[in-house]
């Protein structure tokens, strides 16, 4: 058992079709240049008579990423040529490795963090069960354990109550205000066949937070990307029912990468009202904002990675306005901090906790 894993038994959750809905418009200008899509050479069918290893097998050896690099494997095709060595994940010299925008992406992050959003597109819908799959889910949704548990047996608590944040239950909401917000389940812990009836039947989306403490696979690629970056990282799942949206237009204050598992989800982004803000800057959009900035949208399928750069404005639905079905989605989203800590933020953070203090702020 990895250290940044808990011990997790089986179960299953499901998710119900729901009613198709058509997708809110929004009135940004949508962004026609989609050079920031790339699209990945579809993954070629064995040759006949070739061996096939077992999935256990298979598993195993995309685990090991003390040998092999996450950062490649997050965002091949876009990673530079050469960095791969010794992998077993990409071969070196792969022509589709010669795709890389701006000379791709380095093994440490440099030449993707607080840059330009992208996306890559792999028509590889068992990409990323190299590190995460339904039985994984099934087994830490099953066991309902809590992270920071004294015991090891205390249920995993909900980010609306008091006593911790190990899993949250959102949708979007109107709120008075005629703004959109992120509606939440209050409680501080909830029982399986609750949270399954507030996502097959109300629609809202699950965040399991701490992934990279639950499942090995993910455990791994965590380690192998603070290895790489020298910067932590944490990795929440989101499993989201159809026809459905779990947040309002938000930015968040990390470097995003989202890993699409299963299922697809439309993802709208939005360019930044401000650069590069810092966490002691978090304000929300309002609507108004928002409608006056270019937007661009992609449709994630299983495989595919999106990167958004701190800052950038998104929301993501299960309600596609593009006449196909509706259908769940799960995605990883891994959060790096890329930050340094200037002696600017140093000095908002005191000023805060001096104004706290004073009872001012």
């Amino acid at each position: 058992m990895p250290s940044r894993s808990k011990d997790t038994s089986s179960a299953t959750v499901c998710i119900g079709l729901l009613a198709l809905v058509a997708l809110v418009a929004l009135v940004s200008a949508e962004v026609e240049d989609a050079t920031w899509i790339h699209e990945a050479a579809k993954p070629q069918a064995p040759r006949e008579g070739m061996r096939q290893p077992e999935g256990g097998e298979r598993r195993a050896d995309i685990q090991g990423h003390g040998h092999q690099s996450a950062m490649v494997m997050i965002f091949h095709p876009l990673t530079r040529i050469g960095l791969q060595k010794g992998s077993n994940l990409v071969k070196e010299g792969d022509a589709r490795m010669e795709v890389g925008a701006g000379g791709g992406v380095t093994e440490d992050g440099v030449g993707v963090w607080e840059g330009q959003p992208q996306a890559v597109k792999r028509h590889d819908p068992k990409y990323f069960e190299k590190i995460l799959d339904m039985p994984d889910i099934q087994k830490t949704l099953d066991a309902c354990v809590a992270v920071n548990g004294t015991t090891g047996q205390e249920p995993m608590w909900n980010a609306a109550g008091t006593k911790g944040s190990d899993f949250r239950l959102v949708k979007r909401t109107r709120g008075p205000d005629g703004e959109w917000w992120s509606g939440g389940v209050p409680g501080d812990t909830l029982n399986a066949s609750v949270i399954r009836d507030y996502v097959q039947k109300k629609g809202f989306t699950l965040v399991l937070n701490h992934l990279d403490f639950r499942v090995d696979g993910v455990a791994n690629m965590a380690r192998s990307l603070e290895k790489q970056t020298g910067i932590a990282v944490q990795a929440n799942l989101y499993l989201t029912p159809p026809a459905s949206q779990g947040f309002e237009v938000h930015w968040d204050p990390m470097e995003t990468i989202v890993l699409q598992v299963a299922g697809r989800k439309l993802w709208h982004i939005y360019d930044p009202l401000v650069a590069l803000p810092r966490p002691e800057q978090r304000f929300k959009p309002t609507a108004a904002q928002v409608n006056q900035t270019a937007r661009r949208s992609v449709i994630l399928e299983a495989g595919d990675t999106l990167y958004i750069p701190r800052g950038w404005m998104h929301e993501a639905t299960t309600a596609h306005s593009d006449g196909q079905e509706g259908e769940h989605s799960m995605h990883i989203t891994v959060g790096v901090d890329a930050q340094t800590l200037t002696t600017e933020t140093l000095a908002h953070l005191a000023v805060r906790q001096i104004s706290r203090a004073s009872g001012v702020g």
